[in-house]
């Protein structure tokens, strides 16, 4: 369950006439676990709370009179707990 987050506004690297640009958002969030009977850890803990900041990468194109979003990533600024990993997919059961 998210608790709460906080989007910047965007910072947007990009040349006057490309028809590429790269935009990132730095985000931050505070999760908390409301159920442990899914989880892979056996360290669970119910109500647990944590906090994620990260990069927001979206490179864009500019095609057809308009700008597109080609794939979007978080990039998070240091590692990743259990709890945001499985946040994230990663470490998610197979």
């Amino acid at each position: 369950m998210i608790l709460n987050y906080h989007l910047d506004a965007p910072r947007v690297n990009y040349t006057a006439g490309a028809i590429y640009a790269e935009v990132f958002i730095r985000s931050s969030f505070t999760s908390r676990i409301i159920n442990c009977s899914d989880w892979p850890n056996p360290n669970c803990v119910l109500n647990a709370t944590e906090s994620v900041t990260f990069d927001e990468y979206a490179p864009m194109v500019y095609d057809k009179g308009r700008w597109w979003m080609c794939e979007s990533r978080g990039l998070p600024l240091n590692s990743l707990s259990p709890l945001m990993q499985r946040f994230f997919g990663f470490g998610a059961p197979r």
